[in-house]
């Protein structure tokens, strides 16, 4: 199998990545890996992609599925939470502005747990 390339992170990534593979022990793969799922499940449904230029009812919402394929006691969970964590943390600190911003906007649906929910419009759309 290849090894991975750190260049095919972002810039911004890679530093944090590289902490994370050093510190636990594990391949360069783990948290990259990580990393970009959790990015893709950030970003979620606001960037879609347009194939055809003139026709704006054909949108496609990519998804990406991955996971990390090792045997047990390899390190993955522990990996999984610390890629992760700087992500629940913002989560934490940003709430407030999440509920300001959904009662500005309007968002009157509910999850299950009476927590408003923002519409699936799209922020982005790629072309």
């Amino acid at each position: 199998m290849a090894r991975f390339e750190l260049d095919l992170l972002p810039v911004s990534f890679r530093p944090l990545v590289l902490d994370i593979a050093e510190r636990m022990l594990v391949p360069v793969d783990y948290p990259a890996v990580i990393i970009v799922l959790a990015l893709a499940g950030v970003v979620n449904r606001r960037a879609v992609i347009q194939s055809k230029e003139h026709d704006s009812g054909w949108i496609v919402v990519p998804n990406l599925w991955g996971g990390i394929v090792a045997p047990p006691g390899f390190m993955k969970s522990p990996v999984i939470q610390a890629m992760v964590q700087p992500m629940d943390q913002s989560n934490l600190e940003n709430r407030p502005q999440l509920h300001e911003y959904k009662r500005v906007t309007g968002a009157t649906r509910r999850d299950r747990t009476g927590d408003l929910l923002i519409t699936n419009q799209p922020l982005y759309q790629l072309s």
